[in-house]
């Protein structure tokens, strides 16, 4: 039986998370989304659109899907969330597009839980407010 050694820390760390979640921050203001509250709306129409014309083949009912709250966008900015929910991970990189704030090459999910679990570090530029 092939035995595939560990190379890579999978567990998330409070440091990666607060990394990832200030780069989440950057990335949101830099797409121009101001506030958390019209970002979580907007995904969750888009979500509730798509799901009308998929969510029978998925068995997903569209009125109950709930997209990322205000709330929950500004916990996971803030790094102060003990499970990282890879759902609204991935809601949150559909719709604001990842990018390396130097090189503005895109940045992949891999990347992104490299950060979140300290295993690599981003630097973003500080927002008008900081």
């Amino acid at each position: 039986m092939p035995q595939n050694t560990l190379t890579k820390n999978r567990r998330l760390t409070q440091v990666g998370l607060l990394h990832l979640g200030r780069y989440l921050r950057w990335l949101r203001h830099h797409r121009g989304w101001t506030s958390v509250h019209d970002l979580g709306q907007y995904i969750a129409t888009q979500e509730s659109e798509l799901l009308k014309e998929r969510g029978k083949d998925l068995y997903i009912d569209p009125e109950l899907v709930p997209g990322i709250s205000g709330p929950q966008i500004n916990r996971i900015e803030g790094g102060k969330i003990t499970r990282l929910a890879i759902d609204q991970l991935m809601l949150l990189i559909d719709v604001l597009e990842p990018i390396h704030p130097q090189t503005m090459e895109p940045i992949g999910l891999e990347r992104l839980l490299d950060i979140a679990t300290g295993e690599a570090t981003i630097e973003v530029p500080p927002l008008g407010s900081e």
